[in-house]
């Protein structure tokens, strides 16, 4: 006779959704404006980054996205390490990014005006510091007894 299936708590589904909303789809939706806007009508845009760090950010949030909807389902174990490794990277990627293009002379991402009123760098800046927030956060629960026995349910 097996023992039940030990199910998510909630706190780590939260987590799950949180850093998924936080981290993936902000960081896509930055790939894509710049992705579109850059190939789609190159005359209007002209100052709208689509380089190197813009395309590791794309690919570690979509890598990002699907190891949180892997480990959503708590198997196989190693992905409670392949989790956590990959969204220390991901944030890590983010604000290098975020500080490369705000401190230094890497092109910024701007729409309206100048880069230092426009609305899309104001929000992925206030974003960060929820970002952040996030992986904390999780790097504390999934380490915790509950969150730990759900994945070591798995474990062979």
């Amino acid at each position: 006779m097996t023992s039940p299936r030990i199910l998510p708590t909630l706190g780590l589904r939260l987590g799950f959704l949180f850093s998924f909303v936080l981290l993936v789809l902000p960081s896509l939706l930055r790939v894509y404006v710049a992705y579109r806007l850059n190939y789609g009508q190159a005359a209007l845009w002209q100052r709208l980054p689509f380089d190197g760090w813009t395309i590791l950010l794309g690919v570690m949030a979509t890598l990002f996205g699907v190891i949180t909807l892997v480990a959503w389902r708590g198997r196989p174990y190693g992905i409670f390490w392949i989790y956590q490794g990959v969204m220390v990277l991901t944030i890590s990627i983010i604000i290098f990014e975020s500080a490369l293009r705000y401190y230094a002379d890497y092109p910024k991402y701007f729409l309206i005006g100048n880069s230092d009123d426009d609305i899309f760098n104001r929000i992925y800046r206030y974003l960060i510091i929820f970002q952040v927030l996030i992986c904390f956060y999780m790097l504390w629960y999934i380490n915790r007894s509950p969150a730990r026995r759900f994945f070591e349910q798995f474990k062979e």
